[in-house]
């Protein structure tokens, strides 16, 4: 996860935890003409912690779309980053914000991912 496409964008946490230009995590505020603004709550993965997944959500007064969700995986992640959306069990689900969704990818490895000509 690069943060430099999107410093330009750091604004202060709603939460009011603390974070600086160059910081591994912090809120993002991309506000667009003609469009919901979009917000952003972003953590890079720390594996010396035992976090091996980049995470990023994105909020907004609708929910995201796929553009704005392919936005935001190039604004921090490279091309040759997999990114995903998961949508877990329904007893693992949990439904915080109705318009918030997110993007993971995994720093531990390879992620599996389904044959090239299916995608």
């Amino acid at each position: 996860m690069t943060f430099n496409k999107v410093e330009r964008f750091r604004a202060p946490d709603p939460l009011e935890r603390q974070h600086f230009t160059g910081d591994n995590f912090g809120w993002f505020v991309i506000r667009r003409t003609g469009a919901p603004t979009l917000n952003i709550c972003a953590i890079e993965a720390d594996p010396e912690n035992g976090n091996e997944w980049d995470h990023v959500s994105v909020s907004s007064k609708t929910i995201p779309t796929w553009t704005d969700m392919d936005m935001v995986k190039k604004l921090f992640w490279s091309d040759d980053d997999t990114v995903v959306q998961f949508h877990v069990p329904s007893n693992d689900h949990i439904n915080v914000a109705k318009t918030c969704l997110h993007l993971w990818c995994y720093r531990g490895g390879e992620l599996p991912r389904p044959p090239k000509d299916y995608v």
